[in-house]
């Protein structure tokens, strides 16, 4: 995969799969994504469809159907054949100290 960091994002949404959470990186899968500033509203193709956590703190932090809040880091992820791209949040890029996942 090619990963290519967009720009940071604040937001909420609702956990749609928590299955990879207690792992590190920490993946939730998303829905329901709501921008909580100018800078972190896309188009539908660019919404995010994960956020990956790589700091440990936010492993198991939310469950399926739990809405959260985030600040993070928007990446473009793409296969390296070109096959597939889509969009995830990333938390720990050391960017900015403001990254985080907030269980609401």
């Amino acid at each position: 995969y090619y990963y290519t960091p967009i720009a940071p994002v604040k937001f909420q949404c609702k956990v749609k799969d928590d299955s990879e959470a207690m792992f590190r990186p920490a993946i939730y899968k998303i829905e329901e994504y709501t921008s909580l500033n100018q800078n972190s509203r896309f188009p539908k193709e660019i919404i995010p469809s994960a956020v990956v956590s790589m700091i440990g703190c936010y492993r198991n932090i939310a469950r399926n159907g739990q809405k959260i809040e985030v600040s993070g880091v928007l990446e473009r992820v793409e296969k390296v054949d070109g096959s597939e791209t889509f969009y995830q949040v990333v938390i720990g890029t050391a960017r900015s100290e403001e990254e985080y996942i907030w269980p609401l």
